[in-house]
C-alpha cells in the first residue's frame, strides 16, 4: 500500500511547550493515518471528515491545535471502522450504507450514525494508547451531537 500525504500542516504558532507537544502528537497521528494509505489535508474552512472514496481526511486548520488533534484522532477512528469488512453490516443505515430513501431524516439513520460516531471515539482511544498521545478527550465525545435532532 502506498503511503498517503500530509498537506497543509502549519507547524508555526505560539512557542508554548503545549503547542509544540500538540503539533508533535498531530504529526504522530497523521503519520499513522498516512501509513494506512490515506492523505491528511489541513485546510481552512472545511468540515472535519474522512472520505473513504478518496482515502482522504480533511481537518479544519483554523481550529486550535488541541481541536485539530482531537478531530484527527476521531477521523482516524472512523478509518479503523471503515477497514472492517463488516462495516456496512454493522451500520446499514449510517453514512455510507443508507440509501436516499433512508438517508438523514429517519430514526434508523440517526441511530446508526450515532453508533458509528461512538465507535469512532472508542477507536480513537485505542489509537491514543497505541501512539502514546497525551490528550483528555472526555469533553469531546458526544458534545457535538447533543443538540442533534
Amino acid at each position: 500500500m502506498k503511503p498517503g500525504l500530509v498537506i497543509g500542516l502549519n507547524k508555526k504558532g505560539p512557542g508554548l511547550p503545549q503547542n509544540k507537544k500538540e503539533v508533535m502528537f498531530i504529526e504522530r497521528v497523521a503519520n499513522h493515518v498516512t501509513g494506512m494509505g490515506w492523505d491528511v489535508i489541513f485546510e481552512k474552512s472545511v468540515d472535519d471528515c474522512a472520505t473513504p472514496s478518496k482515502r482522504q481526511v480533511l481537518i479544519n486548520s483554523k481550529k486550535s491545535r488541541k481541536t485539530q488533534l482531537i478531530s484527527l484522532l476521531h477521523e482516524a477512528g472512523h478509518i479503523a471502522l471503515f477497514q472492517n469488512p463488516e462495516y456496512l453490516k454493522r451500520y446499514p443505515f449510517g453514512y455510507f450504507g443508507a440509501t436516499k430513501r433512508h438517508h438523514t431524516y429517519t430514526l434508523r439513520h440517526k441511530i446508526d450514525v450515532m453508533r458509528e460516531e461512538i465507535a469512532a471515539w472508542d477507536e480513537a482511544e485505542k489509537i491514543i494508547d497505541r501512539l502514546n498521545i497525551e490528550v483528555n478527550m472526555k469533553d469531546f465525545y458526544v458534545a457535538s451531537y447533543r443538540d442533534w435532532e
